[in-house]
Parts: structure tokens; sequence; C-alpha cells
């Protein structure tokens, strides 16, 4: 008897005997079969793929992808105070050289005097009569002690009569015929002086009147006679110029320097341009003048001045926010900055715009920043990545000055979105590295933060304050006090340190 085989050992049935075509697979089941298994296979594959990057996107959207990419927005908290701008009391002397007080006389005093129709007596020599006419030279000035010394030169034509009672009268004068005119030397000394009530006064004195040389050029004779009347000519002008010291106090005394200033103390209040965005205002509240004294060839006045300076980094200088004093004014100089976002956006982006990072193994370009201010004090960084991660990175924190004098964000807080899906795999990784890199690059310096900014600190060492009066100083080193963020701007507070001066150029 044959024994039963069967084809399938699971089928139950007989045992084909090996050879046998029943117990190999059809020709269509060896062709099939393999293709349906591999095309279940990358199908599931495919499947599976797609519904993990979907979970896993779906899983990383609510963290990773804020409605409409919005960036932060500013939390329910009470605005912050605002930041007190304090005057500062600015201890300056006040310096005029020799030129300024020169210059005055020289504008008050006439070149040309006397006048050859007019005769003058001589109470030197009896009987002796002159008439003169004088043209003078510049007048020369220098500072000695608390004095000022001024020398000129004058030239001069004299006709005179001398009748001595018991001899022939005598006529004449000089020069003769072609000869130059001869010459006096005048000298001045002037000792100026402010009153209580601000009004410029002065000691003048006549110190002397002689020929310039001992030569017969700057001698006088009568008509060429052996009559020397020099000396007595001298003494005839000393005598008038003395007469005539009263009113050239006089005409000192005009110089009024509360008048002055009271019409020109608007100026100070006026912004000053000091760049294409950059302005001034020096913010006077009070003026204090001192006694004026000789110093290193220039007289000097020490003033206290009380400043609310302030630098305008804006585009539009009436688009500042408002700045409000209070008491008591700090000793040193005090400046208060304010500068727009499109200005500081400018900066930080002058700062880490283009720069590579290598943030989890990727290079990723910062390719645009910007920056703006929420009213709680946060200020907002959005920071544009490209390269090795296209997307956005939105910072938010609050500026916080160190003792060190670094700008930091300690509590930055970051939002990450990126229009590529697939990018949403390796975010996790990514992004806590490139929080830490933005933690460790938004952070400033004072100084170089202060650079960055454009500060033109180097307007407050020759800056015009009226015409003629001038503010120079030289700034050693400039030092972040505050800063504060609100939505219209960022306020920062700097204090330089700076040996200032004013110079007086000219009476105005």
């Amino acid at each position: 008897m044959t024994p039963n085989r069967r084809s399938d050992p699971t089928s139950g049935g007989p045992e084909e005997p090996p050879g046998s075509s029943q117990g190999l697979p059809s020709r269509d089941s060896r062709t099939r079969s393999p293709l349906l298994r591999w095309g279940i296979g990358i199908g599931t594959g495919v499947m599976t793929l797609a519904i993990a990057v979907l979970l896993v996107a779906w899983t990383l959207q609510p963290e990773t992808l804020p409605e409409a990419w919005a960036p932060p927005e500013a939390v329910h908290a009470p605005a912050a105070p605002a930041l007190a701008a304090v005057p500062s009391t600015l201890r300056v002397p006040v310096v005029a050289g020799p030129d300024v007080i020169s210059s005055l006389l020289e504008s008050q005093v006439p070149r040309r005097f006397g006048d050859l129709g007019e005769a003058l007596s001589v109470d030197a020599v009896p009987g002796l009569t002159f008439a003169f006419e004088a043209e003078r030279s510049a007048v020369e000035s220098r500072v000695v002690g608390d004095r000022l010394s001024l020398r000129t030169e004058v030239a001069y034509e004299a006709r005179g009569r001398w009748d001595s009672g018991f001899l022939p009268s005598m006529g004449g004068g000089c020069p003769v015929g072609d000869e130059p005119r001869p010459r006096m030397e005048i000298v001045l000394t002037v000792a100026p002086e402010l009153s209580s009530e601000w009004v410029v006064d002065a000691e003048l004195e006549v110190v002397s009147v002689r020929p310039v040389s001992d030569t017969g050029r700057d001698r006088c004779r009568l008509g060429g006679s052996s009559l020397d009347v020099t000396d007595a000519l001298s003494a005839l002008v000393e005598e008038e110029l003395t007469r005539a010291l009263p009113e050239l106090r006089s005409q000192l005394q005009s110089l009024d320097v509360s008048s002055l200033l009271a019409t020109q103390w608007s100026r100070l209040e006026d912004p000053i341009a000091i760049g294409p965005e950059a302005w001034l205002s020096l913010g006077p509240q009070g003026l204090a003048l001192g006694g004026i004294s000789g110093e290193n060839g220039a007289f000097r006045m020490d003033a206290e001045l009380t400043l609310q300076p302030r630098v305008l980094l804006l585009s539009d200088v009436d688009d500042k926010p408002a700045s409000n004093a209070v008491e008591p004014p700090e000793q040193g100089l005090s400046v208060e900055v304010i500068a727009g976002f499109a200005e500081l956006s400018r900066a930080i982006r002058d700062h880490m715009g283009g720069e590579l990072l290598t943030v989890a193994g990727r290079e990723v370009e910062v390719r645009d920043v910007r920056v703006w201010g929420l009213d709680d004090g946060r200020l907002v960084a959005e920071v544009a990545l490209a390269r090795g991660f296209q997307g956005t990175v939105w910072g938010a924190g609050t500026p916080t000055l160190s003792a060190d004098g670094t700008l930091t964000l300690p509590d930055l807080e970051f939002v990450l979105a990126t229009s590529n899906p697939l990018a949403m795999l390796a975010t996790r990784g990514f992004r806590s590295s490139l929080e830490v890199l933005l933690r460790d690059r938004l952070r400033w310096s004072t100084s170089h933060l202060l650079r960055d900014l454009g500060l033109p600190m180097g307007i407050l060492l020759e800056q015009e304050l009226f015409p003629g009066i001038v503010l120079e100083g030289t700034v050693e080193d400039i030092s972040l006090d505050t800063i504060q963020v609100s939505a219209a701007g960022v306020r920062l507070t700097v204090r330089p340190q700076v040996d200032p001066r004013i110079r007086v150029a000219s009476f105005w």
C-alpha cells in the first residue's frame, strides 16, 4: 500500500513525493508573491514615515509654531516706572583770552582821532598850544597777572605855537615836508571784574605814553628848530587819554552779561543737529558765575552750569519720550540718551548681521536683526536665520546692567519658528543650542554698546552755546548708568568723564 504524503504540512492533505510537480509552487506563485510582499512593505514604510512626520509635527507644533508666527506680546504687568532724568551741576571754568577784551576795545576806540583845527594847551610848557591828528595801529594784548596789558602805536601830525611872553613867538610842526610821521607808544592796563549784577566792570590805567624810539624819526621839533616838544606832546596825549578813561569804562560796563544771557538762553533749549539722525539738547536749568582771575595768559571765571543734557538718536527729533526731572542735582555730567528702535536695530544689525554661527553641528547665518520695545520694559529681538536653518527666532527680555558694566537680558525667553516642517524633527536639540548661543551673543559691554550706537559724545567737546561762547573739554571715558525700554524707545543715562571748560571767543 502506498503511504499518504502532504504538499503542505499545515494543509492536512496527502504529502507528495519528492520531485512531484504537485509539491512545487506554480510559476505564478513564484513571481507574484515576492513583489506583493515588497510592495506591501514599501507602502507600509512610507505610510509609517508620513504618520511619524505628522505626529512629530503635531507634537512639536504648540511649542515651536506660535499662532501666525506672532512675536511675543506684553504680559499683563504694570508698566515700568518712568526713568527720571537727573539734572547735572557742571563746574566749568570760563576762559577768555586777552584778545577778547582787546577786540572789544578795538571796536569801541576809533582808529583816527584829534583835529588839526583845535588847539590844546600843554600844561607842562606855559604858552605852548598844539593841535594834532593821529592814527593808531591795532591793539596788542597780553595777560599779566590779573590785568590785561594793551599796547598800540600812534603816528601823529602836530602843529603848535609857543608864546613865551618875553621872546618872539615860535610856530611850526612835525613832520616837515615828506618826513614820516613821528610815533608814540601807548600802554594801558585793564583789570576786569564781574559785578554781583553780572555787569562787566574794569579798572583802567594809562601806564605810559612815550616815543617808539629815541631816533630823530620819532622826535617832534617846532618848524625844524631846536625846540623839541616830543615829551610835551606825550604828556598832552596822556592827559587826554586819562580824561577819556571814564568813557572807556562806561563802554565796558555796557556789557551786561545777565541781559545778554537772557536774550540767548533760549538757544540752549533748542535741539542742535550733531549728525544725520542725532541731536543734542543741553536742557539748561541755571548758571552761577564767580570772580575773574588771570591764569596761563588768559582770564578765568569759575562757573556752575546746571544742565539736563540729552542726546537724541532718532529719525525724527519730535518723536522722543518725555523726561521728568528730579532734585537734587548730581555733581558731574549725566547725559540722557534717547534712541529709537530703528537706530538700535541698526546698531545690533551691525554687531551681528551676516555672522555665521555653529549650532548643533549646523552653520547658521544671522540674516537680519530687528528690535522693538514693550511697555512692560522688555526688549524684543527678531533674528532671521538662513543657510543651515531657515526660520525666525524671537527673544524677549528685560535689559539689565551688571556690576561689571555688561548689558544682558537675564530673563530672555525664546520663540522659534520655521516654514519647513521637516526641520521640526531636529528642532529640540537645535533650539536649546541656539538659545545658549544667542544668550551669549545678546550681551554687550557698555563701551561696545555706545560705540555701536554711534553715540556722538565728541560734540560736547566743541559745541557753541551762544555766538562766541563755546563749550569744550576732553572725554576720558563714558559709563552707562541706567537703561530703560518702552514702546516709545530706549532711554539710556550715560556719565562721561569729561574735563570741560567754556571758551569765550568773542562778545556777541
